[in-house]
């Protein structure tokens, strides 16, 4: 979820982590999302967030070899998926 960090983006990624989604929060402000998914990731009783599963990357989405460069290094490497391609 690019925007996790702060706003609607870490507004959804609480919506989606309710439903059991395993999060990836991104955002250009890397604590922020890193903030975001450590709530998540042990929840919070008293805010109401579900402990969860989320993954925390500081990226510029907007830069496409910023992403790719976090899709290939880092999420693979921290969230042990298979291949990953970019448009």
């Amino acid at each position: 979820m690019s925007g996790a960090g702060a706003g609607i983006g870490e507004e959804i990624c609480y919506q989606l982590n309710e439903l059991g989604v395993i999060l990836v929060c991104v955002d250009v402000d890397g604590e922020a999302a890193r903030r975001t998914a450590a709530a998540i990731n042990r929840g919070d009783r008293h805010s109401g967030v579900p402990k969860g599963t989320a993954f925390a990357f500081e990226c510029d989405v907007s830069d496409k070899e910023q992403v790719g460069r976090v899709m290939q290094k880092e999420f693979r490497a921290r969230a042990g998926t298979g291949s990953t391609t970019l448009p």
